[in-house]
């Protein structure tokens, strides 16, 4: 009976032991399918599975799709471009679990495949965020400057890097650094008129915040003149335009300035 019971005890100690090892491995327990295509789909059946989860086993069902698309990289490595857009798809879910050493790891993977434009631009957007979030202003300017030469299918992340670019150049003090990439935004995507708004928004802002109310202003009626002709439309696009126009948080800054004097 005693050497049963110690026999057990063992048994549950190397299990204890095990575990562990197999829950940080999981990659490895990944079935491997019969080609990339079956096994992307694998991996976003289970990341579609996460929707409806919620606390511990969320985080599980997020954990298993993140090994999944990683190991979508990891059999079938000779498929750059599917493999590439599975390590990014690992790294947003790894980046959501806040782990941010394997996110960075999967990112920096991407990096070194023959990947996609769209997907690497993406990543590099990612992995500016990671740095950003951290505080790390002048590393995350040059992964969204990675961005801005990344070709015509990566024009709207382009448009979301220079957003962020002027947002982390006035984190660090350069608040006219700052101010120049966001009317070079303007000038990029003059079409894009919602883009143009937001970008003579936080040029007036950052001027406001500047005691430059003049200035701030002056920018407000620029924004107003470019757009005039857009905003004249009677259809929905310049229903959008005027809506744009018309939520501009200079308006606010504005109206508060003129109160107090």
């Amino acid at each position: 009976m005693r050497q049963t019971l110690t026999t057990l005890l063992a048994a549950l100690a190397l299990l204890a032991l095990v575990l562990p090892a197999a829950r940080a491995g999981d990659e490895e327990a990944v079935q491997k399918e019969a080609d990339v295509k079956a096994q992307y789909a694998a991996a976003a059946l289970l990341q579609k599975q996460v929707t409806g989860q919620k606390g511990e086993e969320r985080r599980a069902a997020q954990q298993r799709a993140a090994a999944a698309f990683e190991a979508v990289a990891r059999y079938f490595p000779e498929e750059q471009a599917t493999a590439g857009l599975a390590l990014y798809q690992a790294a947003e879910i790894h980046e959501v679990l806040r782990d941010r050493d394997k996110a960075v790891g999967c990112l920096n993977r991407v990096f070194q495949m023959q990947a996609e434009d769209l997907v690497k631009a993406r990543a590099h957007n990612l992995l500016g965020h990671i740095y950003r979030r951290a505080r790390s202003f002048a590393d995350a300017i040059k992964e969204y400057e990675a961005v801005l030469g990344a070709g015509p299918k990566a024009e709207t992340e382009a448009a979301e890097a220079m957003g962020w670019i002027g947002k982390c150049k006035a984190q660090l003090g350069d608040q006219q650094g700052a101010r120049e990439v966001w009317k070079a935004r303007a000038e990029r995507f003059p079409k894009r008129h919602a883009l143009v708004v937001e970008s003579y928004d936080w040029i007036a802002c950052s001027l406001h915040r500047e005691g430059k109310v003049e200035e701030a202003r002056r920018t407000l009626e620029a924004c107003r003149a470019r757009l005039a002709a857009a905003a004249a439309d009677t259809g929905p696009a310049g229903h959008r335009v005027r809506k744009a126009l018309g939520n501009m948080r200079i308006l606010k800054l504005l109206e508060s300035g003129e109160t107090k004097s």
